[in-house]
């Protein structure tokens, strides 16, 4: 029994140290596909204020128009909030596989360590039964063995 319960705890722990791996590996891939899509965004948006940055010193030259002026702005204000909006979308729904990935490999191990445990608990009931079993089989057997040597060969018919 003993034994069996160490490999029990053994496989709970593999299957422990396989859940907290694969969880580590889906969080860098993403931490990595956040970061990228974080540096996109800020690359699209970094050309966009360069040009307003841009048109803002034209400005305070003269020869830009203020409604030119507030229509970039007013576009990178659109843009950033647009590209804000996308990423936080990515985020969720890769922040939800991850935690269903996860999920998933949870839902495995238990299943895996489960039906460990149900063959465990079928041999605890079944292999008491043997003994008495052979038991009774090898009396029965020599008991009509006995039996039978006694008996005329006249009356075994």
């Amino acid at each position: 029994i003993f034994a069996s319960l160490r490999m029990i705890d053994s496989v709970k722990e593999q299957a422990r140290t396989a859940v907290r791996q694969r969880s580590n590996e889906y969080q860098m891939q993403y931490d990595d596909y956040m970061r990228t899509a974080q540096e996109s965004m800020d690359r699209q948006l970094q050309k966009l204020r360069e040009e307003v940055e841009k048109l803002q010193k034209q400005n305070e030259g003269g020869t830009v128009s203020q409604a030119e002026l507030q229509a970039k702005l007013q576009r990178f204000q659109t843009l950033q909030e647009l590209e804000q909006r996308k990423l936080t979308v990515k985020r969720t729904k890769t922040e939800r596989d991850r935690e269903l990935k996860i999920r998933e490999i949870e839902r495995r191990a238990a299943d895996e360590v489960t039906k460990i445990q149900n063959k465990v608990k079928a041999a605890a009931v079944a292999l008491p039964c043997f003994p008495p079993l052979i038991g009774g089989v090898i009396v029965f057997a020599s008991r009509r063995l006995r039996e039978r040597e006694n008996i005329s060969k006249t009356r075994l018919k």
